[in-house]
């Protein structure tokens, strides 16, 4: 009986979970956290739910003949949460695109002709040194701060925790990033040159360091960014200044054609120059 018991619990200890959908009788604190005062069993917030929250101002220029954009933040971090904070998470997006990104270290594949285009990036990437380029992160006395970065994240140690429940700190950042070419690169956002009109199409997306999200149920979001996955946003009251090239304007050129890696829907004109946005109310 006991070699029989010792066998059965060996094969129960080696099979997989099943998933959820596969047994109607699981019980939910298998599938879902305990409720609290925070969260309610469904999910929904509960009566002492909180979310935290991040004030940018940022100063950001573009540069055309470089490709660059450089830009100074300062972000204010409002710990809504009940417990303090020792330290913030920054995402850094645009390192995806550097050639240490796990987005390239991860990519299997063999030599064909079918990922002749997915070669070609990759040899872009190594050669354009895209990523962000850190120039400095200061507290709001213009006091450097240690920061630590892991690919697309940025940890910053802070002086003295920031308080739970209303504590709030400011700090600065200083960045700057070459922008890819959207078509030879691919992912969101990047410029498209036009060599007849001799100027370029921008549509930066992710251009900005960012907090990461902190919440109730995982705590600090620090998975690194790879192609093809969306990281959550925090709550954010955002004031901007930019300043761009006088050779950009709208509407694009008339040579403007929608991305290879977009489509276009169905009895779309993709090739005419779109519409100018509506002048705000």
């Amino acid at each position: 009986m006991l070699i029989l018991g010792l066998a059965f619990a060996t094969a129960q200890a080696q099979t997989p979970k099943p998933p959820y959908k596969s047994s109607k009788f699981a019980q939910l604190e298998q599938e879902l956290p305990t409720p609290n005062v925070y969260r309610a069993a469904n999910g929904a917030p509960g009566p002492e739910y909180w979310q935290q929250r991040a004030d940018y101002f940022i100063k950001v220029e573009l540069f055309e003949e470089t490709q660059m954009v450089q830009g100074s933040e300062t972000i204010t971090y409002h710990n809504h949460s009940p417990i303090d904070l020792d330290y913030l998470w920054l995402q850094l997006d645009q390192n995806r695109f550097s050639k240490d990104s796990d987005t390239y270290a991860t990519e299997t594949g063999e030599l064909s002709t079918d990922n002749i285009g997915g070669l070609y990036s990759q040899a872009i990437i190594d050669q354009a040194g895209l990523g962000y380029q850190i120039l400095s992160v200061k507290d709001e006395k213009g006091n450097p701060l240690p920061y630590t970065i892991n690919k697309t994240m940025m940890r910053i140690d802070l002086p003295s925790p920031i308080k739970a429940k209303g504590g709030k700190f400011s700090f600065s950042v200083e960045w700057k990033n070459r922008e890819r070419e959207r078509l030879k690169v691919g992912g969101r956002g990047g410029y498209e040159y036009f060599p007849g009109d001799g100027n370029s199409v921008y549509s930066l997306a992710q251009w900005f360091p960012r907090m990461c999200v902190f919440d109730d149920v995982d705590g600090w979001q620090t998975s690194n960014s790879w192609a093809g996955v969306s990281l959550p946003c925090l709550l954010a009251i955002m004031k901007c200044i930019s300043r761009c090239p006088k050779t950009i304007s709208w509407p694009p050129p008339a040579s403007f054609k929608t991305p290879r890696r977009c489509s276009a829907p169905p009895n779309s004109n993709a090739g005419s120059r779109p519409k100018p946005p509506p002048n705000p109310s």
